[in-house]
């Protein structure tokens, strides 16, 4: 089994995909190495919370099996490879700008006051 590690950044929002009664968030990923870029499939579990973060350029990291489809192309009939990812793992790296993001930020609440007799200072 290929086991692969991928960073880079979804190329468009995740779609959600059914196979075989379970469901997926599909995605293509741009990892950059040197001069070239490789486009590469992932399925990962579908989880709603984390499905709407997926958004076109939000970089993650995925780690997972991977396979190598060989084609052939239709117009010029040359081969060629494309790379999947079933994967097992995957975090959100770096963030989007809150104009970008598909969550509007959400306030947070004022801090609460420090209790009377109860010290702040940290013994670290």
């Amino acid at each position: 089994m290929l086991q692969v590690q991928i960073i880079g950044n979804l190329g468009a929002d995740a779609e959600v995909k059914e196979i075989n009664g379970k469901q997926y968030s599909a995605f293509r990923v741009a990892a950059a190495s040197r001069n070239e870029t490789t486009w590469v499939s992932i399925l990962y579990n579908y989880h709603e919370n984390l499905h709407k973060y997926l958004i076109k350029g939000q970089q993650v990291f995925v780690q997972g099996d991977g396979r190598v489809n060989l084609y052939t192309s239709k117009s010029d009939g040359k081969t060629s490879a494309d790379l999947s990812v079933l994967a097992s793992m995957l975090q959100l790296c770096g963030s989007k700008t809150a104009d970008q993001s598909p969550i509007q930020a959400q306030r947070m609440p004022p801090q609460a006051q420090p209790q009377q007799g109860v010290s702040n200072d940290l013994p670290f």
